[in-house]
């Protein structure tokens, strides 16, 4: 590949001369044109087809398991026919060697597709003019961009470069049950063969996990009972919300989970990891683990190993387990599965009272043009439309009438209301019907919401319904003020911020396990702890999202 990367740049001559000059040099043909006025083959926005006569874009994509051809594909036959754009697709089994050899080479197509452009490429490429600036197509031809921006609200800023440029459009899936993923749930059987009830503060968890622990809530006539389990091993990448220090947590300081290093408190980013109240926190996971009462594999198990805990053979060994679902530690095809519901956020010895809230997930870099597309306007309207309720619907669910249908009048969606749409038969084999969820698309947490789901929130196909439910306990102790977990960081400060927030994970999973476990002392350690962190650079590393963070939302 080095060879051929070697022989590539020498045949063009440099990098620079094949197009990755400097963006003042670059005009696009839609910037090019005065501002009132449109390419002669192009229909006003929101118009289809998009243009008069056919053209053919050049379209770099990933390989993807689940179609069998992209050329072939109905929804690409569908989409040619609405928007009287032919695709020339060139699928590579490896799009991330493909794209920068490509990049390097100056020998790229039209579009970038489903193609995972990172932060640092973006801000590599789009001041060179290799990728072109979306600003003014946005704002000419953007019908859906735009509804999506007005939707929610948080994606425009975390697409947006520090030089104040959109060069690559996301995809974007808004869950709601995935924005209080740091649950607990509780095996609701125990609690009534134990005649306890659900509990509402720190005390009275423990009390309950006492009582799993000694009362034989399972009825074996054994102590085998695991009161408390979770995964709480982020070295082999690991959710962190499956464990169960964060949800605990939360009920001493404002943990968010997902950047607990750094989170905002006032407006101002600051850290968790270093306060008095985290510290307590930590003494009350200690004191479960020295009762028992927390399980001693919780630092080392994998998935597959909670499982075979929380089934047991029909004889369920977890009484409490920190995950986004019960899925992940029973099978859901079995009567375990039912057993469990989610406990609302406990209330700590102080009061304290909050969830984990992980609002958005923009998945950036999912669609770029570049400067070799001499129909950019038709490249942007074509990905435009893309994240219409349409098009969503083809890229996620198939065929309107044959994978989905609209919603009959009496069903219920999954929140309770009208429901707007329903699920025919779920796409999850080799086919020829859609994209598989690749390229641009808005899936909100109100369309997600209105799928109508049956009445029986414990049967598998009221999954989502249950899941909501529980997450609604959730909802009214957050906080909105979070750290973006997207936010553009300065090139130059890039490298630095990734090696500090490596350098910080690795110590502080290490040190709250040694903490939780008596490894470590929590009295006589924390002076050396706090230390560390400073040493290792927590301020530094506070500085510099500090630094990105007005960059984005001062503005």
């Amino acid at each position: 590949m080095a060879l051929c990367l070697s022989v590539l740049l020498t045949a063009c001559g440099g990098t620079e001369e094949k197009g990755q000059t400097d963006n003042k040099t670059v005009q696009t043909s839609a910037s090019a044109q005065n501002e009132d006025s449109k390419p002669a083959n192009m229909n006003e926005a929101g118009v289809f087809p998009i243009v008069k006569d056919k053209v053919t874009l050049s379209v770099l994509t990933n390989q993807n398991g689940l179609i069998v051809n992209m050329e072939t594909n109905e929804m690409t036959k569908y989409m040619e026919e609405k928007t009287n754009v032919h695709i020339d697709w060139q699928i590579s089994a490896n799009l991330a060697e493909t794209k920068s050899i490509f990049l390097a080479s100056g020998d790229y197509p039209d579009v970038i597709f489903n193609g995972d452009i990172t932060q640092e490429e973006q801000m590599i490429y789009g001041p060179k003019g290799v990728f072109i600036p979306l600003n003014e197509l946005i704002e000419k031809y953007g019908v859906e961009t735009k509804n999506m921006f007005n939707q929610l609200s948080f994606v425009k800023p975390e697409i947006t470069n520090p030089d104040g440029n959109i060069y690559a459009l996301p995809m974007v899936s808004e869950t709601y049950h995935m924005m209080f993923r740091y649950k607990m749930w509780i095996n609701t059987e125990w609690l009534k063969n134990l005649n306890l009830k659900m509990p509402e503060t720190t005390e009275e968890f423990y009390q309950v996990l006492k009582a799993f622990k000694e009362k034989d809530p399972n009825g074996n006539k054994k102590q085998d009972e695991i009161p408390l389990s979770g995964i709480t091993n982020r070295f082999n990448e690991m959710p962190t919300y499956f464990s169960p220090v964060t949800y605990l947590m939360s009920a001493f300081i404002t943990d968010d989970g997902n950047n607990r290093w750094v989170q905002p408190f006032n407006g101002k980013l600051d850290t968790i990891l270093n306060k008095p109240e985290f510290k307590e926190g930590l003494k009350y996971l200690n004191k479960l683990y020295k009762e028992g009462l927390l399980d001693t594999e919780v630092f080392t198990q994998d998935p597959s190993v909670l499982k075979q805990k929380g089934e047991n053979a029909g004889t369920p060994l977890l009484g409490a387990v920190s995950s986004h679902g019960p899925h992940v530690f029973t099978n859901m095809d079995g009567e375990t599965f039912k057993k469990y519901d989610a406990i609302p956020p406990l209330k700590g010895p102080a009061g304290v009272q909050t969830t984990a809230f992980v609002p958005e997930r923009v998945y950036q870099g999912c669609y770029v043009i570049t400067n070799k597309c001499k129909e950019p306007e038709a490249a942007f309207r074509w990905a435009d439309w893309l994240y219409s309720e349409e098009a969503t619907q083809w890229t996620i669910n198939g065929r309107e009438g044959k994978e989905w249908r609209k919603a009959e009048a009496g069903e219920t969606g999954i929140n309770g209301k009208p429901a707007k749409w329903a699920i025919i038969t779920k796409i999850n084999e080799l086919q020829n019907v859609n994209w598989a969820q690749m390229g641009p698309s808005v899936r909100t947490a109100e369309w997600r919401l209105s799928q109508a789901a049956p009445t029986d929130i414990y049967s598998n196909a009221g999954f989502e319904a249950r899941l909501y439910q529980a997450s609604k306990l959730y909802d009214p102790y957050h906080t909105e003020d979070i750290f973006p977990v997207n936010i553009f960081l300065p090139l130059e400060n890039a490298a630095e911020v990734a090696q500090l927030r490596d350098a910080l994970n690795k110590f502080v999973d290490e040190s709250t396990a040694r903490f939780i476990t008596g490894d470590l002392d929590i009295e006589s350690g924390w002076d050396g702890y706090i230390k560390s962190l400073n040493d290792i650079g927590l301020n530094r590393f506070i500085e510099l999202n500090q630094k990105a963070y007005e960059m984005v939302y001062k503005k």
